[in-house]
């Protein structure tokens, strides 16, 4: 009797798993053959309420692609993506330097991301309005204001690295509830760079010759663990305003080293990026070798350094600066 109890249940949630089982987009209209542009085709899918999308093996040519709330895909180990550059949107950042060029954009929440191989990707070129050859991409999702997002597994693997022009895997701003999980990294300038987000757990991440996995500015509730890096100049990066201005004066207050405002809004009258500070970072259990530091930060409110292995760094293993209630345990 337990017997067919349990199989009837098992029989009942693999019919549930197979209701909300992602759709082929091949089955849908995308072509997947690395001559067809796709762009426009998966855009019609999603806008139609098409959100629950599996990516069988093949190339699929793309340019920007908005993500609506809900948005489910799929990725199979053999699927692709080629940029399409003259389908890529430009948007422009909080200063006139900061022009992002995203492959997905993130309008609405709730969107997972699993499986995505961004080989190819991040090195594609175009040329500026200038004629200068720049990366076709540089951002391979951007969101603003939206909350509850997933990625995972994902690959974004570059063959070198470009300085100051290498791209970001994941860039939020003002979102909440975010995951970065199970990913694989090299060559990038982020893994993830979140500006004024709030709850961000970054986990299982294994990144190479990067500036950092995790870049956490003027933000709260940050879980940084169980990551591994080698080459990685700073592993996991909290940012609040300068602690020191004494090198800055009169563009950082005087006086203001041990002063952090929280909630600080770019839009206030007088907002000054120096008088902000992250809170609530746990940095846990993670590795890292021949870098700079596995973890540093600036005008921390609320830190927990514990578990962690650091080794042949070149500058030290952990760093704080303006910081307050601090806790260092069982580091290595």
């Amino acid at each position: 009797m337990i017997t067919q109890i349990k199989m009837a249940v098992a029989l009942l949630l693999f019919a549930e798993t197979a209701l909300v089982a992602a759709t082929s987009v091949m089955e849908l209209g995308l072509k997947g053959d690395g001559q067809t542009d796709d762009t426009a085709a998966l855009q019609q899918l999603l806008a139609a309420g098409k959100l629950e999308l599996d990516f069988p093996p093949g190339t699929y040519l793309l340019g920007t692609v908005e993500l609506p709330a809900g948005a489910s895909l799929h990725f199979s180990p053999m699927a692709r993506i080629k940029v399409v550059p003259a389908k890529i949107q430009e948007l422009k950042g909080e200063s006139s330097k900061d022009l992002a060029r995203p492959l997905f954009l993130l309008k609405g929440d709730r969107i997972v991301v699993d499986g995505l191989d961004a080989a190819g990707v991040l090195e594609t070129t175009d040329k500026d309005q200038r004629g200068r050859e720049r990366l076709a991409v540089n951002r391979l999702f951007h969101g603003e204001n939206v909350a509850d997002l997933t990625f995972r597994r994902l690959r974004a693997v570059l063959a070198e690295k470009r300085a100051k022009a290498s791209p970001t895997l994941l860039y939020l701003a003002q979102c909440r509830d975010i995951v970065l999980a199970d990913s694989q990294m090299e060559n990038l300038m982020h893994g993830v760079h979140a500006v004024r987000c709030r709850n961000v757990s970054v986990h299982g991440n294994r990144a190479l010759y990067c500036n950092t996995i995790t870049t956490f500015t003027d933000s709260e509730y940050l879980r940084h663990y169980d990551n591994w890096s080698r080459c990685v100049i700073y592993q996991c990066v909290f940012r609040g305003g300068s602690p020191d201005p004494s090198r800055k004066a009169p563009r950082v207050p005087l006086g203001s080293s041990a002063t952090v405002i929280r909630g600080l809004d770019p839009t206030q009258t007088n907002y000054n990026a120096h008088l902000a500070g992250t809170y609530d970072i746990q940095i846990s259990n993670n590795y890292a070798e021949y870098g700079r530091t596995l973890a540093w930060g600036n005008k921390g409110r609320d830190v927990i350094f514990a578990g962690n292995i650091s080794r042949f760094m070149n500058d030290y293993s952990y760093g704080i600066e303006g910081c307050e209630n601090v806790v260092f345990a069982n580091n290595i």
